[in-house]
């Protein structure tokens, strides 16, 4: 053991003819210590032990196999470990903890970025406070935190955690197997998934947000609006503001929703449910009154695509099957039977008529009623709206004209038997 009093420090051990001056006045920090072979602690109040350390820096310690600590305060440890940062911490096995206050630890990781940490293998933390731990995963941007195997974040404030995960969009998120999360404040999350949308979120297996805001989640399903929702399988969502759901649906139209076993909304502010609905042959986001807005799809194939029903834009409705009203004797209370309407059934004028409003009413002649003229007679089937139009319904005049019929009948009854007596007299008459 060598002391040297001038300098108030240590050395123990010895130096081979490679490092012949290493204990010479130059090489000794005040109050350094030094220990073991080829080892040298060259500044204040620093440490070497091991094999061929080196404390370059105030306050620095060195241990282990040719570590070297030349960061102020910094400590190095392990295997051919370096601590250049002040303050940072090397360990294990060539390690580098270079960023003010940063930590490096496992095999060949590097802590490049002020207060980084990076553990693991072949790990990269090289930004300010950046995160990055276990088997080759990266964090290259401010504030980043990239965990798992082979995960990458490169923007700010993001964080990816998994296998082969990447968020390279700003306050990103990626998570799970392959997912990529590209946009600012984009989430992808699952096996396979891309945001690629600003702000989208991508979650399931194979899913694709690629839409602004948008949002993909199930098996394959894609949202590639603005605004845009897909779930399901095979699901995708192009129009903004549409939604699809169920399995291999498509919802082409602005604002449109497609929900069911393929069915398709080509059409804006179209609705779409049920299976192999019949689709509109239009361009996505096309207007036109006479398309179908609400659909019930009840096809069995894509060769085979058919509608239960459907309303179009021009307000007509069309059912495949029968329509029924609920009229159980057991429901209704207050019954009266219906007399007295032929007067005033002849008082009604029927009319044909076209639509003012062409642009949301079919421009084709119509046949029907004044609601007015029905008002007068029978207001039991007038509705009024909140803006005062009126509205007939039309299948409750089924038993007003019924009831018509009846009392028509029996006039044409009592007319018979009038005109049966007339002639009975008149044979009397003559036979007289």
């Amino acid at each position: 053991m060598l002391y040297i009093p001038v300098k108030a420090a240590f050395r123990i051990g010895k130096l081979d003819d490679l490092l012949p001056d290493g204990w010479n006045d130059v090489n000794i920090g005040e109050a350094s210590f030094a220990a073991n072979f080829n080892t040298r602690a060259t500044a204040i109040a620093s440490a070497a032990f091991g094999y061929g350390t080196q404390a370059t820096n105030s306050a620095s310690i060195a241990f282990g196999n040719e570590t070297l600590a030349s960061g102020n305060i910094a400590t190095s440890m392990g295997d051919k470990t370096t601590a250049s940062g002040s303050y940072a911490l090397a360990a294990g096995s060539q390690t580098i903890a270079s960023g003010t206050a940063a930590l490096a630890a496992g095999t060949q990781t590097i802590a490049g970025g002020s207060n980084s940490f990076a553990s693991g293998n072949l790990t990269r933390a090289t930004a300010i406070n950046s995160f990055a731990t276990g088997d080759q995963t990266n964090a290259f941007g401010e504030n980043s935190f990239a965990i798992g195997s082979l995960t990458l974040v490169t923007a700010k404030n993001a964080m990816a955690m998994g296998d082969e995960a990447a968020a390279t969009g700003e306050n990103s998120f990626a998570a799970g197997f392959r997912t990529d999360a590209t946009e600012s404040n984009a989430v992808a999350m699952g096996d396979r998934t891309e945001a690629s949308g600003n702000a989208a979120f991508a979650m399931g297996l194979q899913t694709k947000a690629s839409g602004s805001f948008s949002f993909a989640a199930g098996e394959r399903a894609e949202a590639n609006g603005v605004r845009s929702f897909a779930t399901g399988f095979l699901s995708k969502a192009n129009g903004a503001n549409s939604f699809a759901a169920g399995v291999v649906s498509e919802a082409n139209g602005s604002t449109a929703v497609a929900f069911g076993n393929r069915t398709i909304a080509n059409v804006a502010d179209q609705l779409a449910i049920g299976r192999y609905n019949v689709v509109s042959n239009v361009q996505p986001n096309d207007e036109n009154i006479n398309f179908r807005a609400f659909q019930v799809g009840n096809g069995i194939n894509t060769d085979n695509r058919s509608d239960a029903a459907y309303i179009r834009y021009n307000g007509n409705m069309f059912i495949a099957g029968i329509l029924t009203e609920g009229s159980d004797i057991r429901w209704k209370k207050d019954i009266t039977p219906l007399k007295s309407v032929l007067k005033k059934v002849i008082t009604i004028n029927p009319i044909t008529y076209h639509f003012k409003n062409t642009n949301t009413n079919s421009p084709d002649l119509q046949i029907g009623f004044s609601a007015q003229e029905i008002q007068q007679q029978f207001p039991e089937l007038v509705s009024v709206d909140e803006r005062g139009y009126l509205s007939i319904g039309y299948t409750r005049m089924s038993a007003v004209l019924l009831q018509a019929i009846k009392e028509q009948q029996q006039q044409i009854e009592a007319l018979k038997k009038r005109s049966k007596s007339k002639k009975k007299s008149t044979v009397n008459c003559c036979n007289a």
